[in-house]
């Protein structure tokens, strides 16, 4: 796949859970799967990261929408310094707007992260 055809993908993937995951689900497992798809396209899509590294960057900035779990789901895999230093500055900064989900990607760069015995890919 090239990278414009896996970038349109991964647009088309987030509206789709955007779309039925509406408000954050209150239960991870619902959504695992689709954070699992995501993952595995950014996994192949080495080629793409520089495009990737920027929807992520946007999603903890707050400039975009996507499920509650998906930069901390894929971070706690990938491990991408560059995502790391947007968390650990937008935590620094304190917004409420954002401060949630920069705080759980920061966490989710821990091997103990809290949030991953919700998630079957990564429960001990």
């Amino acid at each position: 796949m090239t990278d414009s055809k896996q970038l349109l993908e991964a647009e088309r993937q987030l509206a789709e859970m955007l779309r039925k995951y509406p408000d954050s689900p209150l239960r991870a497992r619902d959504i695992e799967e689709d954070l699992q798809r995501f993952l595995r396209l950014v996994e192949a899509s080495n080629d793409a990261r520089e495009a990737f590294v920027a929807m992520f960057n946007d999603i903890v900035f707050g400039c975009r929408d996507a499920p509650e779990w998906l930069v901390a789901y894929c971070m706690h895999e990938l491990r991408w310094p560059e995502i790391l230093a947007t968390a650990e500055a937008e935590v620094r900064r304190g917004r409420p707007s954002t401060l949630s989900v920069a705080s759980e990607v920061l966490d989710s760069y821990q091997d103990d992260w809290v949030g991953r015995d919700l998630f079957a890919r990564f429960s001990s």
